[in-house]
């Protein structure tokens, strides 16, 4: 079977024991998955060696500086989306195969987005929507952004028999045909009950003019990455009518914990027992397919 030489893990990488056990099957040389990440460029290089495959996480990162020290480097798998701490252009210029990990946590972030709903709505934790107890049935949510998660949210929207609506770089005439609405961003902003912001990394698409135009006692949901918003402006929406947030915990936290109205379980939307079996697996396939196995 074919092999790697040895394939280095830079960064902890949370996979379920069946895919360590198995990627221990591609590597000539023993494979030490380290309990921390990589804190440095020097540490990392130290890490690679001479090694022939990498695996890192979405906080890995990829300099000229290390590709130049570890020469030997013919694949590099990121177990994750994100390829926004790697020097992609550069990666490609010297002919390695980069492979990174898509749809895989979606089920389970809209999962989380639709408990921290029930509990608001419904009043099961410390804030309460309305007056009395409300059911989502019947209430307008927004989507923005209808990739993989805002798919997996507006399947459940319609399950909750809610009025959904999405705005996108285009139309989805599929989505439409199931009871989506296309509205534009302001349309949209002025009209929802739950506002979901599924959004790439660092894409800002809420500003102090969107803030303004957001109706009172609106919900805003983000288990976007990065700065998807301002963030001086969020903080003076939310403390004004009776607005509230739901985050994911993993951005933000610091800055969002002693505000009102926002809700930030001290967990991350996307993993679970079964999103960490699809990564996992979906690393095993890359690998796969590289060494054609």
């Amino acid at each position: 079977m074919k092999k790697f030489k040895r394939i280095a893990v830079i960064n902890v990488l949370n996979l379920p024991k069946f895919a360590e056990e198995a990627l221990r099957g591609y590597s000539d040389n023993e494979i030490i998955f380290p309990v921390s990440d990589s804190q440095s460029e020097d540490e990392t290089i130290k890490l690679i060696g001479d090694s022939d495959a990498i695996l890192g996480s979405w906080n890995s990162t990829i300099t000229p500086r290390v590709l130049d020290a570890c020469p030997n480097i013919k694949y590099i798998g990121i177990c994750g989306t994100s390829l926004t701490k790697v020097d992609v252009e550069n990666v490609k210029k010297r002919g390695i195969v980069l492979k990174n990990v898509v749809d895989y946590g979606d089920e389970a972030t809209a999962e989380f987005i639709f408990a921290q709903l029930l509990n608001l709505f419904r009043g099961f934790g410390k804030y309460q929507w309305d007056d009395q107890p409300s059911e989502l049935n019947g209430k307008k949510i927004g989507i923005i952004g209808l990739g993989a998660v805002g798919r997996q949210v507006a399947r459940l929207s319609l399950g909750f028999n809610m009025n959904v609506s999405y705005f996108s770089r285009s139309h989805n005439s599929e989505w439409e045909s199931k009871g989506l609405v296309f509205k534009e961003l302001e349309d949209l902003l002025l009209s929802c009950d739950v506002i979901s912001l599924n959004v790439p990394r660092n894409l800002t698409i809420l500003t102090k003019k969107e803030f303004d135009l957001i109706k009172p006692k609106t919900v805003l949901v983000n288990t976007a990455i990065g700065t998807v918003f301002d963030f001086s402006s969020f903080v003076d929406w939310v403390k004004r009518g009776k607005n509230f947030a739901i985050f994911d915990n993993q951005e933000y936290i610091d800055q969002i914990k002693d505000l009102p109205n926002v809700i930030a379980p001290a967990v991350t939307a996307g993993k679970t027992k079964e999103s960490a079996d699809r990564l996992g697996q979906k690393v095993l396939d890359n690998i796969k397919s590289y060494l054609n196995l």
